[in-house]
């Protein structure tokens, strides 16, 4: 199946980038568009409601309460998200479709990029999954410890957790991206490095089961 756009030339190299985008059965393509329709749906109603959430947990009334420090960084956090993966994903369909020779997709474009935006993607799912446990485990010690919960559970102490969480997972997967992902310029795609794909693997599922 050929990953270029059907006005492109002959001659150009092989995108591989557009090979989920694309294709020459009418029915795949419709179904290819009404997931990326779906996903830009999702996205934008995604953003619309976490910059609500944003604005409401920023309220000095708000900021008074823990829990709500947590639910604020969150909803920071799945919006930087959903902002990474339509640069990564939305920005590759629309190119594909509309655009195949221009450089509108960065991330299969430049090996910083492509490093890049999988890292800030990696990044804010990770963070975000460790907001809610911190903020399940504040609200368990809040129904069965309530007098040690009014003690240790204050607004400085969970922006503490906070920034420290975010500075801990910073760290600790930039060594992963930095020598895991790479571009690979000939077929215009951001992938895992082929050397590294089976510690790649190995990684994948123990961070799945831990």
């Amino acid at each position: 199946m050929d990953c270029n756009n059907s006005s492109t030339n002959n001659s150009a190299p092989f995108d591989a980038s557009c090979y989920p985008v694309l294709s020459e059965n009418e029915r795949v393509m419709t179904s290819i568009r009404i997931f990326v329709g779906a996903s830009l749906a999702l996205v934008t109603s995604g953003l619309v409601g976490n910059t609500l959430s944003v604005l409401v947990f920023s309220s000095p009334e708000m900021r008074q309460m823990s829990s709500n420090v947590y639910l604020l960084a969150l909803a920071v956090s799945d919006s930087l998200y959903l902002l990474s993966v339509l640069l990564g994903r939305l920005l590759t369909a629309v190119r594909c479709w509309f655009a195949p020779d221009t450089p509108l997709d960065l991330v299969n474009r430049s090996q910083f990029f492509c490093v890049l935006q999988q890292y800030l993607s990696d990044l804010f799912a990770d963070y975000s999954t460790c907001l809610i446990l911190a903020f399940t485990i504040e609200r368990g010690l809040a129904v069965y410890y309530p007098v040690a919960f009014k003690q240790r559970c204050t607004v400085a102490r969970a922006r503490v957790i906070c920034a420290v969480v975010f500075a801990v997972i910073a760290v600790s997967i930039s060594p992963y991206h930095a020598i895991m992902i790479g571009l690979y310029p000939d077929y215009n795609v951001c992938a895992i490095v082929k050397q590294h794909e089976e510690v790649t693997a190995i990684h994948l599922v123990v961070t799945r089961l831990i």
